[in-house]
Parts: C-alpha cells; structure tokens; sequence
C-alpha cells in the first residue's frame, strides 16, 4: 500500500540513506521511502515502497540523461521510483510519480545500479552469493555472471570499465575484500584480481573515491581501512597498499565514505560518526548524535560538504583566551570541546602580525572552559567533563588525562609562574593542586622476525618474552637510561626455535633470581624452561624439559598458567590437566562437551582453584591438604562472564576472595568454601571490557579497554593512567606495578611507560 500526501509515524531504524542533491536526503525506514530538505528537516515525501515486512536496505540515485530514478531495495525486493527534475526547484515541492511493483530477485541483493552501455540502460544486480545480474528494460536478462568464489557476500560495489567488462569489489563474511572482473561475454568466465587481506571480522561495507585509486573497507574488527592502488593502469594489474588500519570506533563500523581531501567518514555501532585524516592517520572529528543507538547507514553530498565543518572554523562560544609569556603564542577554548593555538607567523607588531592556527586539540567529551601554557609545548585545559587534558600541541597529541573532582565541572585552571605545578578549581567547591605531569614515554622495539605476542616476566617490566611468527621465543631486555629514555637489548642467546612457540599459550614467573616458563604448541607438549642472569642482561636457559599430556590433552593447547608449583593445562575440547609431580584431571560438573579454560586463580594455600571458561561458566575445584586430589565442588556456575568467556580470575588474599571479570565488563567476587561459590559484589560499570584484576601492594587494580584506549582504575573505580594504543592489537601485557604496559600491532612491540607526578592532592574541600 502507497500513502501519498499523509504522513505517516514509524517505529523502526533508519537503514539506507542518500542525498538527491545538496539540499535533498532520501531515508529508508522499515518498508517505507522518506525525503526531507537538509538541514531544515522538513519532510516533502513519504510512501511505503517495497512490501510489508521487508526492511529498505539501500538507496541508489541515478540521474542518466536527465531521468532522475532512486532504486530502493531490501531483501530479495527491488523498486524503482521515478522523480521529475522539475521537483527540485527552489519552491521545495517534489513530485513522485507512483513507484512501480516490486521486482522479485532470485538472491538476497546486495547492490543495485544502473549503467549506461551505448545507447540501452542496463539494471545491474549483485546478489548475496556473489553474482551479478543484467537486465535491459528491467526485466530481459542480457547476462548472468557467477564469481569462481561463491562466499556470502554482505556488501559490494559493481564499476563499468572501458572495455565494457563490470569490476565487482565485495566484502566477504570471511574477512576478504575480493575485486573481481565480470566479462560482458558470457563465453568469457569471470576471474579473481585481487583479495585484499586484512581485515579480523566481516567486511560490512566497501567504497571506492571518484578517481577509483583508492577503496575503503569497514570490518566487524571496529577498523577502517584505506587501499590504495599504487601500480598499473588496469584492475588486473593493479597492486594495493594498504594505508595503517583507523581504529576509533568501540564496536563495529558499518558505513563509511570518503569526503573529499584525504578526509574519511565512518558511523559505527557505538552511535559515533569518527571523521579521518587517512594521510596522517588520525582522528579529526568524533560526533555523536543519536543518543546511543547504533548508526546503521552513512551518505555523503556530491560537494562533500554536509558531513564537516573545517577544523579551522570554530564552531561554538569562545570561553577562554590565554596568551605565553613570550606573546607569540595565543589559546583558546570553546564550547565545540576544543583547545586552539594560535602563532603570530608574521609582523613585528599586533597590527601588522599574521595568525596560523595549529589543528584544533579534541578531548574533551563537553565544553573546554579554562586552559593554560605550561611551558615547553605543553598545555593544560580543564572541561565540564570533570577531565583535565595535558596536550602536546607541537605533536597534537594528548600526552596526559587526570580526573580529581568526582564528575563535578572544572570552573577554571591557573599555573604557577615556574611552570613546574597548576591548580584546578570545580563546581564541587573544591581545589586541586597536580604537579606538572612529565609525558609518558613510548618507544618500539622491531627485531628481524615480526612479533605476535608479548609476556612480561617481573615486576616492573624491565624483562619480556616475545613470541615471533617465525617460531622463535625471544628474551628482550627493556632498561631506563638516567635521562629518561628506554634501552632496548635482545639476548640471541636465549632464542628458541621450537614448535613449542607458535603463540598458542605461554607463560612465565620470576622465580629466585631467575623466570621460568611454560609454553605450548599445537601438539600435546609442554616446554618447561628455567632462565637465569649470567651478567647484567645476559641469561642462559639452564633447564629445558618437556612434558607429554597427550594421555588428557588430544588437541590443540589453548591455555596454561603456573598455579603454585603446577601448570594448569586446557585443550580445545575442554580436557583441562594440572601438571606437577603427577598429572591430575580437573573434570567439571557441566556439559558432556565442555570449553577450553580462559582464567585461573589459586588459594594461597593451594587447596581451592577456580576456573573460568570460554562458554562464560566458572567451576570451583577442592582438596583438603596438599597431595590431596582435587574434586569439582557443585554444579558449575554457567553464564556468568557471557559468551566470550572470562578474562581474568585472581585470589586476593588480603580479604580471601575470588576477584574475576569478562568482557561484560561486571566484576564478581566470591567466597569460596568446601561447600562451593558464594556470590559476595557484583558491581556492574561501564567498561567496555575487562582485561584483567591485579592485587597490587594489598589493592585492587583493574585493566579495561574501551575502542582506542587502555585505561587502568584503582578499586574505586577511579582512572589512574590512560594509554592511547589505538585498538586492534591481540596481545599486550602491563608490569605489576602498572608503570609500563605493551602491546603488539603489525608485528611491532610498543612500550608506553607511565608518566610521572600525576596525584592531585587537594587545596581547599
């Protein structure tokens, strides 16, 4: 049914869109087309145009020869709307004529166009298998072209070449962005060009720039990527690079497009639209508009105007200015959340000088009220946010974020004339006083062999174990020097190269003056190694043992860790060992078939374990006294840390609970007893994951994620250090002391260590 003239109310997510021209967007929702003016809202059409039930899953305008249709399709339903030209004038009125029937697919379309081929229109369709479809008049199918790889695909884009061959570009459910030729001959089988690899979860969404040099990907992984066409004048020639992957977004990225410059759009999940610097690799505009609901769909105008302002033009109420002391440097704040720098280039005097504003410093999550020069190329501004950011605004980057005054609004800042301190003033009435906070330092360390994972061995994070994709387990050394920078040392000695190495599991304690280390391989073994220092950075592997659990463990080793004196050993089909003297099994009370484990923790006097698994269950196990055997007590607790799994269980002696948590971001904590589990906190927050629980000196310290960032809390919840690791690393590790925390990305060990002099303390309360 078709409602002309009446408007209608609908209950359901926007999840196409595209602009008419720059002043006309049309909006899918449900089943039904809208059209409203831009940036009035003013809603000029509305009708239901594919059949009820069937969501309108993309729009496509075409404007061939002065016919201007907008293709609406979802399902296997197509529609085609016609509109006249003559609608578009500046009296705002649109005329549509009635759209046609729905045209019924075979497949589920994925992509709909229509090219011109001479002097016929083609309707060209891509459907969910990876197949394109020709029709002439819409309905006499001209050609029928199969891609040899049939993987389901989501998303795609078909282009018409000189040659009259269609290049297909579709994301794949497997990770790929597959490009591949569909010949307009139908004697002539299709061919794969290119498989673009990259991407860590589905590709939700591919584009590609009006030059089609450069394609865009989006992925389930939260990434953006870029790929550029960097050789040859045709598709089948063509060589791609692809630029470092954008990771901003806290949960998966839908749509993307590009916006002219080097300027990238993305919407994601998480209801932010990020905008992109690809060339610099870097965030230029975070913009959150739908109240948490997740965006589903992104259009860009032909002039690339309606998505951004400038970052030259502020955009709100300038609150604050601040001049150095050497007056060639101005600041100011706004109510668009931003800090500016202003540098007098030119001139000798004011009214001769000339202004160049560095890129605007975004942060803050509300308006910026104060800020200040704390010398060098530091500066601090103070938010409503209740946050106060230290910037380097020579690099750009946020080298420091502190929270003291409990979510109230930070009212102003001043500095000391030394520089060396700075005051925060709030609306909770209270003043605090920070040392001039020194930046935190980061440094890499690369060697031959690209690294997959990092292990820290002691407590500070002076000594790591690295596994390489080559095989090797690597001993690497991380030092301060007294001027504050970091020395890096690769001990060849201690290389390995064994089967035991390919990343599956490690892990590693201090032990006497020495680490020891357990680590697994595809195979049922187990490789035991004790290190000790020979000279100061030089350590000799002085035991080497392996241990079979092929008896209890017939698949791949996916978990070990060292529990007192025995290593916990977990399979992929859920037969989980303790490895000692003897080799004892720990069956749980659940499902016939079971889940490897993910977490482990101890009782300091070794009689309680817990485990938790990757299903999201946990057990208990028990035993009177040590030499005991170890028996499950009660059924196991299940769905307790959701479908991931937990990511960290530890004993905390001080109180003689069980701490654990999982990507649901909710702590638990347990007494335990010969008798079971008892549930004593359950604190919800809003991490978005939960990486890990230490005790540190009797205090609780928590490891969470959240897109971009790693962020460390004490037990009350409150922020104690921030890194900016950009997301999308699989492996990292924190020292014990949370002074140094690493993480590996594209083969690469990073080390951020913690910036000193951070602890407010207060002034007036």
């Amino acid at each position: 049914m078709s409602v002309f003239g009446e408007r209608v109310m609908v209950n359901a997510p926007v999840t196409a869109a595209c602009f008419l021209t720059q002043d006309l967007v049309a909006v899918g929702q449900g089943n039904i087309l809208e059209i409203y003016e831009v940036p009035g809202g003013k809603q000029v059409y509305q009708a239901e145009v594919l059949r009820r039930g069937t969501d309108i899953k993309g729009l496509k305008f075409v404007d061939h020869d002065a016919k201007w249709r907008l293709l609406a399709f979802g399902d296997r339903f197509l529609v085609i709307v016609s509109l006249k030209t003559e609608s578009f004038s500046s009296n705002r009125r649109i005329e549509v004529k009635k759209p046609n029937e729905n045209l019924t697919c075979e497949d589920w379309l994925i992509s709909v166009d229509i090219l011109s081929n001479g002097s016929e229109e083609e309707l060209i369709l891509l459907t969910a298998h990876n197949r394109v479809q020709i029709f002439v008049d819409h309905h006499r199918k001209a050609l029928d072209c199969c891609c040899t790889d049939q993987s389901l695909v989501v998303c795609g884009r078909v282009l018409r070449e000189a040659n009259d061959d269609l290049i297909v570009i579709t994301g794949t459910m497997f990770s790929e962005v597959l490009i591949w030729s569909c010949c307009g001959n139908e004697d002539k089988e299709s061919v794969i060009l290119h498989r673009l690899k990259g991407h860590q979860g589905i590709v939700f969404h591919v584009q590609i720039d009006p030059t089609r040099k450069y394609l865009l990907s989006t992925s389930d992984d939260r990434s953006v990527r870029i790929w550029t066409r960097v050789e040859g004048d045709s598709w089948s020639s063509a060589k791609f690079q692809c630029s470092p992957a954008l990771y901003g977004h806290g949960a998966r990225v839908w749509a993307a497009d590009f916006l002219g410059g080097m300027l990238v759009a993305s919407a994601g999940e998480d209801s932010q639209v990020c905008v992109w610097n690809w060339n610099t690799n870097s965030l230029h505009h975070r913009l959150s508009a739908h109240g948490g609901a997740s965006l589903r769909c992104l259009a860009v105008s032909r002039e690339c105007r309606a998505m951004f302002t400038p970052a030259s033009e502020a955009a709100g109420i300038v609150f604050h200015v601040q001049i150095d002391p050497t007056r060639k440097y101005l600041l100011s704040t706004s109510d668009d959340r931003s800090v500016r720098i202003w540098t007098r280039v030119e001139g000798d005097s004011w009214s001769s000088a000339k202004f160049q504003c560095s890129p605007a410093l975004y942060g803050h999550g509300a308006r910026v009220w104060a800020a200040d020069f704390l010398g060098g190329m530091l500066v601090a501004s103070a938010g409503e946010d209740s946050q106060v950011c230290v910037w380097n605004w020579n690099t750009n980057s946020l080298h420091h974020r502190l929270s003291a005054h409990g979510g109230a609004s930070l009212r102003c800042l001043a500095v000391s004339r030394d520089s060396d301190a700075f005051v925060t003033g709030g609306s909770d009435g209270a003043c605090k006083y920070f040392p001039n906070p020194r930046p935190a330092v980061r440094t890499r360390f690369k060697p031959g062999p690209a690294i997959r994972s990092v292990h820290s061995v002691d407590n500070i994070g002076s000594h790591l174990f690295v596994t390489c994709v080559s095989g090797l387990l690597q001993l690497v050394s991380c030092l301060d020097n007294n001027n504050g920078q970091v020395k890096w040392e690769s001990d060849e000695s201690a290389l390995l190269n064994s089967y035991a190495c390919s990343d599956v599991a490690i892990n590693c304690e201090t032990e006497g003056g020495g680490f020891r280390v357990v680590c697994a391989g595809l195979g049922p073994v187990l490789l035991f190694l004790k290190f000790r220092e020979t000279d100061y950075c030089c350590w000799t592997c002085d035991d080497r043992k392996e241990v079979d659990v092929g008896e209890f463990c017939r698949s791949k080793i996916c978990f070990v860790k060292w529990l007192g004196e025995d290593v916990l050993v977990s399979d992929a089909e859920g037969q989980t060992v303790l490895v000692g003297t003897e080799i004892s099994l720990l069956k749980r009370n659940g499902p016939a078939k079971s889940t490897w484990a993910t977490a482990a923790a101890v009782s300091t006097n070794l009689t309680q374990i817990l485990l938790g698994y990757r299903d999201g269950a946990i057990q208990l196990f028990h035993r009177h006294k040590i030499g005991d055997e170890w028996n499950a007590v009660g059924t196991e607790k299940r769905n307790i840390f959701g479908k991931h799994g937990a990511s960290t269980l530890v004993f905390d002696e001080r109180r003689g609970v069980f701490w654990g948590a999982g990507r649901k971001g909710v702590i638990f904590a347990w007494k335990a007893d010969s008798t079971g589990l008892h549930l004593l906190e359950k604190s919800s927050s809003k991490h978005e994951w939960i990486g890990s629980i230490t005790v540190f000196h009797h205090e609780l310290r928590i490891v969470t994620f959240h897109s971009r960032y790693c962020v460390i809390h004490d037990e009350q919840g409150e922020e104690i250090w921030r890194v900016d690791c950009g997301g999308g690393h699989r492996s990292w590790a924190i020292s014990s002391d949370n002074s140094k925390f690493f993480f590996v990305k594209e083969g690469i060990l990073y080390m951020e260590q913690k910036s000193q002099g951070c602890v407010a303390t207060n002034v007036l309360k």
